[in-house]
């Protein structure tokens, strides 16, 4: 066991004696906000993992709950003045935790049926998928929900009451070329995406293409192995990680595009994933080095001008892993005041976690909840039209934020806005 984990490439004894306790995270983190817990602060949090590493704390069900209840936004990265890898650091606490099999019979078999079987098949992924579509078509969804029947369905009841009643799902079909210029970048469709969001990959087509990029959709590509590595299932988001370097090496890119800001962070840090691979260390520092979200993207110079005014006052919820992961603030706020006819709004706090984290708002709706109403009532201050983000899972949250705040705004990715500015 090196140094006290038994994960491959553990933390190194400098990553994690790089924080000095200064404090300058605490206000920033969501769970101290909430709890006022030092070991639910990521000065707390890093204690318990030095203590994990040097042999003085176990992986317990204490140490389990403090790193299962951080949100992994990355906010106190943006503000620590020593470069703390907090992220990378919370993982590997997490991918102990799996290595030790601290969880019960439920878990394990949730795991196994989500992680290792759904979400690394996209057949069976699209499948599921399909299913939820049939359950909204033929009506029993709101059946469900008003019969308040949801409830008998504990966690997963609460799952499907934050899916957005009106939002219809529609799978990405894509053809193999799109566009005939000569700039050159490929589309990262992911799972949910691609399986459920495919309006967003079409905006996101047109809208690169009306800047002059041609776009190509690599068909070999799988998830990006987000969920798995914030659950903890590292050698599984490995796996993801090496399929999907091999599938867009097959061509030289200007670019690998994402419009889904906790899909390309994941993408930007394939090269630490893999850093102790020596057949793909290499090849995934290349990699995540083309990867751009889409905002980041059309911000390199002036966008083609949109040909429609929108006339809309519009305010930014900034994703986290778009804000502080990959450190991309003012971009989408420079395309946003390109479109015709937008105010841009700022919101109070606007860079702070909605609560989604993934599957959070799922598993810990006790914190969850309480960071999308203050981030409601921050939107509603701003009285916009339209609270707009970057991330699919931001998208579903606000939305959910919406239905229980009763606000009659509108919940937009940022790309659907362009796309309807240049009509």
């Amino acid at each position: 066991m090196k140094n006290g984990f038994s994960i491959p490439n553990p933390p190194t004894d400098a990553d994690l004696a790089r924080c000095v306790h200064c404090g300058l995270c605490l206000s920033h983190c969501p769970t101290y906000r909430l709890t006022g817990l030092e070991t639910e602060s990521p000065r707390g949090r890093l204690f318990l993992i030095r203590a994990l590493a040097d042999g003085t704390q176990t992986v317990n069900a204490q140490f389990v709950e403090h790193i299962n209840l951080c949100l992994d936004c990355r906010n106190c990265e943006t503000v620590c003045p020593s470069g703390v890898q907090y992220g990378a650091l919370l993982e590997a606490a997490r991918g102990e935790i799996v290595a030790r099999d601290h969880a019960g019979i439920f878990e394990r078999a949730l795991r196994w049926i989500v992680l290792k079987q759904i979400w690394t098949r996209p057949r069976l992924f699209d499948a599921f998928i399909a299913l939820f579509k049939l359950y909204q078509r033929v009506g029993l969804q709101k059946v469900m929900r008003a019969t308040g029947a949801l409830k008998l369905f504990g966690r997963l009841g609460e799952m499907e009451a934050m899916l957005p009643e009106t939002r219809t799902l529609r799978a990405f079909h894509s053809s193999p070329t799109r566009g005939d210029a000569g700039k050159h970048v490929a589309l990262f469709t992911g799972c949910i995406m691609r399986a459920g969001f495919g309006n967003l990959h079409d905006a996101t087509i047109r809208v690169l293409e009306k800047n002059g990029w041609r776009v190509e959709v690599i068909d070999a590509q799988v998830c990006c192995g987000a969920l798995h590595i914030h659950a903890g299932e590292r050698e599984l988001a490995k796996e993801m990680a090496r399929k999907n370097i091999e599938a867009f090496a097959r061509e030289k890119f200007d670019a690998i595009v994402v419009n889904a800001a906790g899909c390309g962070a994941v993408l930007k840090e394939y090269g630490e994933l893999l850093r102790d691979d020596p057949a793909f260390a290499q090849r995934a520092r290349e990699f995540s080095a083309r990867v751009k979200d889409i905002t980041e993207l059309l911000a390199q110079s002036p966008i083609a001008k949109p040909g429609r005014a929108l006339n809309l006052r519009v305010t930014y919820q900034e994703p986290c892993h778009l804000a502080h992961a990959q450190r991309i603030k003012k971009q989408p706020r420079d395309l946003l005041k390109q479109i015709p006819g937008v105010e841009l709004i700022e919101m109070q706090a606007s860079d702070r976690c909605c609560g989604s984290a993934g599957i959070y708002n799922v598993t810990h709706p006790e914190i969850a909840n309480p960071l999308i109403d203050e981030k409601m009532a921050n939107v509603i201050t701003t009285r916009a039209d339209v609270v707009v983000t970057a991330n699919i899972g931001c998208l579903l949250q606000l939305e959910y934020g919406k239905t229980k705040s009763h606000w009659q705004g509108r919940v937009a990715h940022l790309i659907e806005l362009l796309d309807e500015a240049y009509g």
